[in-house]
């Protein structure tokens, strides 16, 4: 039946998605496009030591909740509805 198509097609693009691991290059592109959604409302200082974070774990010298959290504060000093949705700040239930 149709629910049971859908069903299969649903969990096959789910395992084919789960099987591509997420990548240290693929993580600072998310943390630099999340950090332009900031970009009006941080200090040149803030913007600098956000760019750092992220350069430190491209460099693999920090893990990624370093510039992760720095991004959390932020978007806990300037709310925006439409990142506080977004998985990438909370992937675990």
């Amino acid at each position: 039946d149709d629910v049971t198509a859908l069903a299969d097609k649903y969990i096959l693009g789910l395992m084919n998605g789960l099987k591509k691991p997420a990548s240290r290059k693929n993580n600072c592109n998310t943390l630099m496009h999340l950090q332009g959604y900031f970009k009006k409302d941080l200090s040149s200082v803030e913007k600098q030591e956000m760019r750092e974070a992220i350069d430190e774990y491209s460099d693999g010298l920090v893990p990624l909740y370093v510039p992760l959290t720095l991004l959390k504060h932020h978007l806990k000093v300037h709310p925006n509805e439409y990142l506080e949705k977004q998985v990438f700040f909370n992937p675990y239930p």
